[in-house]
């Protein structure tokens, strides 16, 4: 798929192992693209270097994805948004293994007053929207990002899109309404 030859042409010193795919009425553990998984089971099943891929469609998630494993790329299908990601707290959380970690290609909807929607460190996001009610917490709370080509919303009053330390961002859009916009 030309997606993926393309995530990993830009992703350097990372060679991708297992492709695990995911779909919203994915069952069992074999996260095949003959026998998809769910998208928790598919992220937590996953190891070093291994690619998840989000098959078409609308996810719900009742907590975050916590990924704990380093140089994991999760990626939805082709550069057009046909994954949305919907989650009634923070959607991904990166864990202290999580090094290396791309996410591109979603759509994400975090319905939150209460934590980021996307925290960690090490992190590089890459063709995402992302929208949040994240309140006065950042919809992005991550510590090394890396951000092309994404859009951060929140739509509280007091919300903060963006709050970072030693950050890349190119070709990217962050707007918090009556908040700031970035820290």
């Amino acid at each position: 798929c030309i997606a993926y030859a393309l995530a990993v042409s830009q992703s350097p010193a990372v060679a991708w192992a297992t492709t695990r795919t995911v779909s919203p009425t994915g069952t069992g553990t074999a996260c095949t693209s003959l026998a998809p998984c769910d998208l928790q089971t598919g992220v937590n099943g996953a190891t070093s270097g291994d690619v998840v891929s989000i098959g078409q469609g609308d996810y719900a998630l009742s907590g975050p994805l916590v990924v704990n494993a380093p140089n994991l790329l999760i990626t939805g299908y082709r550069r057009v948004f046909t994954a949305t990601i919907t989650s009634s707290g923070a959607f991904l959380v990166a864990g202290t293994g999580a090094t290396n970690l791309i996410v591109q290609q979603l759509r994400v909807v975090a319905e939150t007053t209460s934590a980021p929607a996307i925290s960690g460190n090490a992190v590089t996001l890459r063709s995402l929207d992302i929208a949040s009610s994240a309140g006065a917490n950042p919809v992005v709370d991550v510590r090394d990002l890396t951000m092309r080509s994404t859009a951060v919303r929140t739509g509280a009053a007091s919300g903060v899109g963006v709050r970072t330390a030693n950050a890349t961002i190119l070709g990217s859009t962050i707007i918090a309404n009556g908040g700031t916009g970035g820290r």
